[in-house]
């Protein structure tokens, strides 16, 4: 199965997210990105890529021990930007305050460590950018037509959100994008 770790975002995020969306979508030169479903919207912390299915159980045992001891902290969402730049953009994101995307990148860090550790990936090449992804490019090289979007702002205030835990997915590829399902929800102490 194809499987990641990520952080859930609350369903009244999600909803002024949506609304973000579909600005988006209306200034968006005609088909030239895929936009992520509102329903699947996270912030990864880990792509882990294909294991074992019954390997899953490993998977989450190694982000419980990543977590233990973590406590609950805020994240504010804002800001457009897109990778690998603006000139050419073929991921387009919302951004992370700096405090929460520390405490992201933490999280992230003893994550990674953990997974490496029961050999269910190998170790991440790239650093860990904190962010939303909102859509891709279907230009393999990106759309510098999508930069006029990066220009105008996310929203009139940040987008706070509460990350209390980490969730285990499955991600199944298909013809309109990626469909991600829960395996299963680590709370951090104190959490339900």
């Amino acid at each position: 199965m194809r499987s990641f770790v990520a952080v859930e975002i609350p369903a009244p995020v999600k909803q002024r997210l949506g609304c973000l969306l579909d600005r988006l979508k209306a200034q968006a030169p005609r088909r030239s990105v895929r936009w992520v479903r509102e329903t699947q919207l996270h912030l990864t912390l880990r792509f882990v890529g294909q294991i074992d299915r019954d390997r899953g159980v490993d998977l989450v045992a190694a982000v419980r021990r990543a977590v233990v001891g973590d406590e609950a902290f805020d994240v504010s969402l804002g800001g457009l930007g897109a990778f690998p730049g603006a000139q050419r953009p073929r991921v387009v994101w919302l951004g992370v305050d700096p405090d929460g995307g520390r405490r992201l990148g933490d999280l992230a860090r003893a994550i990674d460590s953990e997974i490496i550790s029961a050999g269910l990936a190998e170790p991440e090449r790239r650093g860990f950018s904190p962010h939303l992804t909102l859509g891709r490019s279907r230009a393999p090289r990106g759309d510098g037509r999508l930069s006029g979007l990066l220009d105008q702002p996310a929203g009139d205030h940040p987008l706070d959100m509460r990350v209390a835990g980490v969730t285990v997915f499955e991600s199944v590829l298909g013809s309109a994008g990626a469909v991600h399902s829960r395996l299963d929800q680590v709370s951090f102490a104190g959490e339900p």
